[in-house]
């Protein structure tokens, strides 16, 4: 379960969240909707951990719940797609695992594994989106990590993730 609490942050003087309760339990699936500014990202950016609220609480139970949060806009690197899945899985002496999973994430993510030489500066936004997602699976798999391109899924024994995508 994924737990945020009370949550509030301010930019500046400008309040952004305020006393924000938000919990999805095990199993199911959420959505973040409303008017451009209403701090949509910034509660997603918090309950992923990659920005402290100035109050509230956020908890992960069981504690090992990891969120991936997808950016709006994809950044631009100059890099082949598998140099941006291995700078973003973090290095840490497991490139091989990237290396060897990159192919599988690419399907699971609706990406076709050829574009792993190809400039991600060149892709659309679509995409660049979708190579964002591949990102987070490579991320977390580790040398575990399974992917299926015919179920659009990606697991591994710390995460489950999966998507449908339109025709």
């Amino acid at each position: 379960m994924l737990t945020l609490d009370r949550i509030s942050k301010h930019h500046g003087s400008t309040p952004i969240l305020v006393d924000v309760t938000f919990g999805v339990p095990p199993g199911a699936r959420a959505g973040v909707v409303g008017p451009n500014g209403v701090g949509k990202s910034t509660l997603l950016r918090i309950a992923a951990g990659l920005e402290e609220p100035d109050s509230g609480s956020v908890a992960h139970a069981p504690a090992s719940l990891t969120v991936g949060y997808l950016p709006q806009e994809a950044e631009r690197s100059g890099e082949t797609l598998l140099e941006y899945l291995l700078r973003r899985a973090g290095g840490g002496g497991h490139e091989w695992d990237v290396a060897a999973n990159a192919a599988a994430a690419c399907s699971a993510a609706g990406l076709r594994p050829e574009l792993l030489e190809r400039i991600v500066d060149s892709f659309s936004g679509g995409q660049a989106a979708r190579a964002a997602l591949a990102s987070i699976f490579v991320s977390r798999s580790g040398s575990s990590a399974t992917c299926s391109r015919r179920r659009r899924r990606c697991s591994s024994s710390r995460t489950t993730a999966s998507f449908s995508t339109a025709p």
